[in-house]
């Protein structure tokens, strides 16, 4: 069979796992595998002028089956634009859509596109309709799928990682989270062991080690987990081949709840960059200071955490949380960055969603200010940078957060003059106009109905702030000046 395996042209650190192990599963079968990720434009350049996978294809090819992988829902566009091209080059019924998005929107995908998509793994027979289909959630991914690349078109930041699970599931039901829904039975063990070997037979050694579980501390064989870590030669201050340190890294975080005193001192064992502790309710704070306690005293300096918001929290909710981290790097002197992940519902297909206690002005706000990492979305591990960026108290944060755009983005050249007038007339402001301000720009653009019916002089004044840099925005695109 020709085959084609397709990930829709959204950003992704991470090379999609499930296409690297339907094109071992096919090879296997002595199938002819094509990987393609771009626009559909590009598509014609792509396999007809450039040619890339030579003899084993033709012009004229009919595809006998085409996968599409998805990730995120609010990526809905470009999953859909990926659906129809491989609809213009093959019969529908010869098109399997799986996936994280394909999961959660299987009725909507089938609604707008006439496809059935594919809910949850392949670790069930017929998923697919081939023999022994239920083989292909345990296969060895085909890490040789991206050696024609055009790495103009993309390009992924991992290189040399083995990418794998050591669990499967959670525990949990938190109502913001798929995992449930994808993948709903827990596994505590995953033979990390022979996942590896089979890789460097296949593909070669890899330098690091990434792990997709959603909740390891779950896991009834914990330390079985660590000593295949630790026996795969990933102990702590591990090298590769006598050069540059190792990593391992849960890369979807570790719950803070489940860690103990042996838990910590097992993840102290191996190469683990970061520790990776969610944080995403305040309510959990004290336990979360017990915990980066914890690892600190085993050593681990180098931690994360994902900070949930816009979901049932508050702003200032969200920075006493980054504020926690701040200071508790000042206080035992950790490294730990935070990464605000803004909450979208599981069946959105963008990034609009806004939380009840957020408006749509705050949240770009958020998005201004992480800017400063070049697009990363961390928080600096240092106290006076962060306290510029955020503000030094939360009366200062929730100011920020109604400033102009460009004020926020560019603010050592406008602090001085522009912003600094900005704050002194948002500071004069009745509480009556501030109300009425904020109603005006909530939703991140000027409503002029209500500037008309309820501002008085000194908020049109103040207005003008934002509707003299309207210009600016679409031409600044540099980052956030600090």
């Amino acid at each position: 069979m020709n085959v084609l395996l397709i990930e829709p042209n959204y950003k992704s650190k991470y090379p999609p796992l499930g296409l690297m192990k339907l094109s071992t599963y096919h090879k296997k079968r002595n199938d002819n595998i094509a990987f393609f990720k771009g626009t559909p434009s590009q598509f014609y350049d792509w396999f007809i002028k450039d040619d890339v996978y030579g003899d084993a294809f033709h012009n004229d090819i009919s595809w006998d089956r085409v996968y599409i992988s998805t990730l995120f829902t609010y990526e809905y566009k470009k999953i859909i634009e990926s659906i129809e091209l491989a609809k213009r080059h093959t019969n529908p019924n010869k098109i399997f859509v799986g996936g994280v998005a394909a999961t959660l929107l299987q009725n909507k995908i089938f609604k707008d596109t006439g496809i059935k998509a594919i809910s949850g793994l392949l670790n069930v027979n017929g998923k697919i309709g081939l023999s022994n289909d239920k083989s292909i959630d345990t296969s060895i991914p085909d890490y040789s799928l991206f050696s024609n690349a055009i790495k103009e078109w993309y390009d992924y930041p991992i290189k040399s990682t083995y990418i794998g699970y050591a669990t499967r599931g959670c525990v949990n039901h938190c109502p913001f989270c798929a995992v449930p829904t994808l993948e709903p039975e827990y596994k505590n063990y995953i033979d990390l062991k022979k996942y590896v070997t089979g890789i460097i037979k296949e593909h070669g050694e890899k330098k690091d080690l990434v792990l997709w579980d959603n909740n390891v501390l779950a896991s009834k064989r914990f330390k079985d987990i660590i000593n295949d870590i630790k026996n795969l030669g990933f102990e702590r201050d591990a090298t590769f081949n006598g050069g540059k340190k190792r990593y391992v890294d849960f890369n979807q975080g570790l719950e803070a709840r489940l860690l103990d005193d042996n838990k910590a001192k097992l993840l102290s064992e191996i190469a683990i960059y970061p520790a990776r502790i969610a944080f995403d309710f305040l309510q959990l704070k004290d336990i979360y200071i017990e915990k980066i306690c914890l690892m600190n005293e085993n050593n681990v300096k180098y931690l994360s955490n994902y900070l949930l918001y816009n979901y049932n929290d508050t702003p200032e909710d969200l920075y006493e949380r980054i504020m926690v981290n701040v200071n508790l790097n000042d206080e035992l002197g950790t490294k730990i960055y935070s990464f605000p992940m803004k909450f979208i519902p599981l069946d959105a297909i963008d990034r609009t969603y806004v939380g009840k206690n957020w408006t749509k002005k705050q949240l770009r706000a958020i998005q201004n200010i992480l800017q400063v990492t070049h697009g990363k979305g961390k928080v600096s591990t240092d106290k006076g940078f962060a306290e510029k960026a955020f503000g030094k108290t939360v009366d200062e944060f929730l100011t920020l957060l109604w400033m102009p755009e460009t004020y926020i983005m560019f603010r050592s050249k406008y602090e001085k003059n522009e912003a600094e007038d900005w704050r002194n007339q948002f500071e004069k402001l009745s509480k009556q106009d501030k109300k009425i301000l904020k109603q005006i720009i909530k939703d991140d653009m000027i409503d002029y109905s209500i500037v008309k019916q309820k501002a008085n002089s000194k908020v049109k004044r103040i207005l003008k702030h934002y509707t003299v840099l309207q210009n600016r925005l679409k031409t600044k695109k540099t980052m956030i000046d600090l």
